[in-house]
């Protein structure tokens, strides 16, 4: 799990800009004002805020649905629990509310309001649109700006991203959530002396919370510093023993290390730390994963089926979507592969309370593996079938999940077939795949593109990311590469 938000959106605000208001702002405000008529939700919310901030995602969801109970009007405190929360039913009930209470916000949260609801139901011209009017109505303030860049880091567009942190950390030099997500958009650029030093800062303007040595931590790993990143783990446990994701962080480094025993116990270690259900299944995928990397792949099954279960005990049908899809990108017999991706269909079309982005996002990623494994087990028509689902689909969405599926699926079956020339514009729009890298090397081989051949191999190979990709991908390119 990153360090920075994973969700869509972080719908955080400053402390500064909490106030208590019968129902609308009247006066200018450099900073996002909040409604609400109760000062103790007020401040059930600001404490809910820090402790998201710092990655106690458990402790802010329970501060934000007090709020909510404190003040059933609370359209903010509503749309935090919308966007935090994994319950896909509370995700939903919590939306319709605070979309409903919008009217009586002020007009500046109304627009942060349309923006997240947008975005969550893949209306992104609008919800970019919102972003947009909600950050030129509050250009002084570090939060929306955060907001902003929060949400451009996770899109990966990580120079726009890093232009709102400088904006927002010239208000405040010190501002934590800034410092976070720069270190991050220069890390995943590759530009680790820049990132080193923004988590170094960050550590320093919160000395007491694990998260910014779990940070460092990650970002030292994605460099290829295994030693020092289990030493900033070491020391984010040692500031708070049950922060279950520095945990987790310790058995990723030990799975990409090759230590995989090592690792499946600091993972069973994790499940046991984890605050959340969903926590819980997430981190039994990583373990699973690391099956996967020795190449034993009826262990894999096993454990992937098990967590599969507990995903559906818990009512994650997004989650248990997912583990489907995952099985079926490591399967060797492509017909094995494409009754996972049936299954993963099946889940998402019963999961009658998931967003309709999850579902579109998650459908998107198993037309593109249907799309592979059907070309691989000689139905090209179904290939073709699946790829053109996609191209509509990223007709009418501004989804980035969607527009990489696509592209990785075109370029999966160009290159398949031969047509390598044509397939190397698709690849390289997902060029952060190792799937779409891997192919990308030989199609670059084939056309007489040695030199960038070998620049994107030499890229594929320094990956440092704990993934089923990497490890379906990079841990046998590696040994391959060793061996030779």
């Amino acid at each position: 799990m990153h360090r920075i938000a994973t969700l869509v959106l972080v719908l955080s605000l400053c402390a500064g800009s909490l106030q208590a208001r019968p129902r609308r702002q009247s006066l200018p405000s450099e900073t996002l004002p909040v409604t609400t008529r109760s000062e103790k939700a007020r401040v059930l919310y600001e404490r809910a805020l820090v402790d998201f901030g710092n990655l106690h995602v458990a402790q802010a969801l329970e501060g934000w649905r007090e709020a909510a109970k404190v003040d059933p009007k609370f359209a903010l405190a509503l749309t935090q629990i919308a966007f935090n929360s994994k319950d896909p039913a509370e995700q939903n009930s919590t939306l319709r509310r605070a979309r409903s209470l919008a009217r009586h916000a002020s007009p500046g949260e109304q627009l942060l309001i349309r923006w997240v609801a947008d975005v969550r139901e893949n209306h992104y011209v609008e919800g970019i649109q919102a972003m947009n009017d909600l950050c030129q109505m509050f250009p002084r303030d570090k939060w929306v700006l955060y907001l902003a860049g929060n949400w451009l880091v996770v899109q990966e567009s990580y120079e726009p991203a890093r232009k709102f942190m400088e904006r927002a950390l010239a208000l405040d030099p010190n501002f934590p959530p800034a410092l976070n997500d720069l270190g991050y958009s220069y890390a995943l650029t590759g530009d680790y002396p820049h990132a080193i030093a923004a988590m170094e800062r960050y550590v320093a303007a919160l000395p007491a919370e694990p998260n910014p040595n779990d940070s460092f931590a990650e970002i030292l790993r994605l460099s290829g510093d295994f030693a020092g990143a289990l030493e900033h783990y070491r020391r984010a446990l040692e500031i708070d023993p049950h922060f279950a994701y520095s945990q987790l962080g310790t058995a990723d480094t030990y799975a990409l290390m090759g230590d995989e025993e090592r690792a499946r116990a600091e993972y069973k270690k994790a499940v046991s730390m984890a605050p959340l259900e969903s926590d819980k299944v997430e981190f039994g995928q990583q373990a699973a994963m690391t099956w996967v990397r020795e190449r034993k792949f009826a262990e894999a099954d096993a454990a992937f089926s098990a967590v599969a279960a507990e995903a559906h005990a818990a009512g994650l049908g997004l989650h248990e979507a997912g583990v489907h899809r995952m099985m079926a990108q490591y399967q060797q017999d492509p017909e094995a592969a494409l009754r996972q991706l049936a299954q993963a269909d099946r889940l998402l079309a019963t999961g009658s309370d998931l967003s309709k982005t999850d579902v579109d996002e998650e459908h998107a990623r198993i037309l593109r593996w249907r799309a592979e494994f059907a070309e691989r087990a000689g139905d090209h028509a179904a290939a073709d079938q699946a790829a053109h689902l996609l191209e509509l689909m990223v007709a009418g969405s501004r989804s980035d999940v969607i527009w990489h599926s696509y592209n990785a699926a075109r370029g999966a079956l160009l290159a398949a077939r031969g047509k390598y020339a044509e397939a190397v514009p698709f690849l390289q729009e997902d060029h952060d795949d190792p799937f779409a890298m891997r192919l990308l090397v030989v199609a670059y081989q084939k056309t007489g593109a040695q030199q960038q051949a070998q620049e994107e191999q030499q890229e594929l190979l320094s990956m440092n990311k704990p993934t089923l990709e990497h490890a379906i991908v990079v841990v046998p390119e590696r040994a391959s590469r060793a061996a030779k």
